[in-house]
């Protein structure tokens, strides 16, 4: 059995993040990552515009074998981790075990499968490892259904369009984005989205996957759609259950709970990404965040802890930008449904090609939602982070100077303001 210094579950951003902050505070450290897949580091972030051919998949990786080399990082690649024992500080792999004497579970998400009957044919598509998007264009045809209208059920639709498919977007709930968005930025979304050729159907489920073997037609609740291929993106869940029956606590959520310093309720065991829970800044609640910056910075202080240098992760705070081609949209904190047993005020503000709102609970910015350009994110996230109050952003307003967003900030309190230029 092959031992190590530290261990860690998992081989993306967070799993990768973690394993090279140790080694620049620790260059004797023995360090190994450990994953099922065969890859060196890639983004699925990349994956639209690889799906479109705006990039060739090469650039997908983030990172080569020889990195992990000059690192001095071990990789056990295709190894499937069954379960740890946490009393002998052992993984158990499919191909071996491996000790260790800290562990850090960055073992991430897995795509939600939902209960519609034919979703095992061939042509039916989960969109989460680089497999699963060679499979797609090799498979793709003239007419794909999309299941799920978040932000990959957005992007795939518009990417597969760039290619020349006939695309359906089918969402069960009453709008597109709604985790992210309220009614009004989701409607502009939506127009977008038709726009550029994307067919919305929204409040209406997926029933049925008909055909042989493949794929031939998806049947909803309010009509039938002759198609190639399927692509099902109703959401992700931690990659947990191998720790269900373990030591390790879980949240509500499914997530890992962890403290300030990325410490899990098992000693000398850390964790951090789509795997754990932790606290919204803007709402008080436990959550999942499953977004790359976020799993990024909780991978840093989890590293950091596990060699001995104190930081401590001060809550997340989601935020999520999604490309429309002709615009951007960007949600931050809280959306104003999610804060519906509070006081809530609203500000908006709207001009051709520009909409901004502000939700504010208990005097304070709890979220940001626009479409738009690409610009000032920094400050978005900031400004909801700090819960800034109305004076405060108008005290910021000096730092913008370009309009529509000083515009917007300096009648921040006048009950909103819809504005043309």
């Amino acid at each position: 059995m092959e031992k190590v210094d530290v261990l860690v579950v998992g081989n993306g951003i967070a799993g990768n993040t973690a394993a090279h902050t140790m080694r620049v505070f620790d260059t004797r450290l023995s360090i190994a990552i450990v994953s099922d897949e065969p890859h060196p580091l890639y983004s699925a972030c990349l994956f639209p515009d690889y799906l479109s051919g705006e990039i060739e998949r090469s650039r997908l990786f983030l990172k080569a074998f020889e990195d992990y080399e000059r690192a001095k990082i071990k990789l056990f690649l295709n190894h499937k981790v069954s379960d740890v024992d946490f009393d002998n500080k052992v993984v158990h792999t499919d191909k071996g075990d491996i000790g260790y004497e800290k562990l850090v579970l960055a073992v991430g998400s897995e795509p939600v499968v939902p209960r519609i009957e034919g979703v095992g044919k061939r042509g039916v598509f989960f969109p989460k490892r680089v497999e699963d998007i060679d499979g797609l264009l090799r498979y793709a045809g003239k007419r794909v259904v999309l299941v799920g209208a978040g932000p990959i059920g957005v992007e795939f639709s518009l990417a597969l369009v760039d290619r020349g498919s006939e695309v359906y977007l089918v969402e069960l709930m009453d709008r597109v984005l709604w985790r992210l968005f309220d009614h009004k930025p989701a409607s502009i979304i939506r127009e977008l989205l038709e726009k550029q050729g994307v067919k919305v159907l929204t409040e209406e489920a997926v029933s049925e996957i008909r055909g042989g073997e493949s794929v031939e037609k998806v049947v909803t609740t309010k009509r039938e759609i002759e198609c190639d291929a399927v692509v099902i993106a109703v959401g992700m869940r931690p990659r947990t259950a191998f720790l269900r029956d373990s030591e390790v606590e879980l949240g509500k959520t499914g997530g890992i709970v962890v403290d300030e310093k990325m410490r899990t309720s098992v000693e000398d065991v850390y964790a951090c990404g789509d795997c754990i829970e932790t606290e919204d800044v803007a709402t008080g609640a436990r959550i999942l965040s499953l977004l790359w910056h976020t799993a990024k910075k909780q991978a840093y202080v989890a590293g950091c802890n596990c060699v001995g240098v104190e930081k401590r992760y001060p809550g997340t705070l989601n935020f999520a930008g999604v490309d429309l081609w002709d615009a951007y949209a960007f949600s931050a904190g809280a959306t104003e449904e999610m804060l519906k047993d509070r006081s809530v005020e609203v500000e908006e503000f709207e001009r051709e090609g520009f909409y901004l709102k502000l939700v504010f609970a208990d005097e304070v910015l709890r979220g940001v939602q626009f479409v738009g350009e690409a610009k000032h994110m920094g400050f978005v996230v900031s400004a909801v982070r700090k819960r800034l109050g109305i004076e405060g952003l108008r005290r910021m307003e000096a730092h913008l100077r370009i309009s529509p967003w000083l515009y917007a900030l300096s009648h921040v309190g006048e009950g909103g303001v819809v504005f043309r230029v």
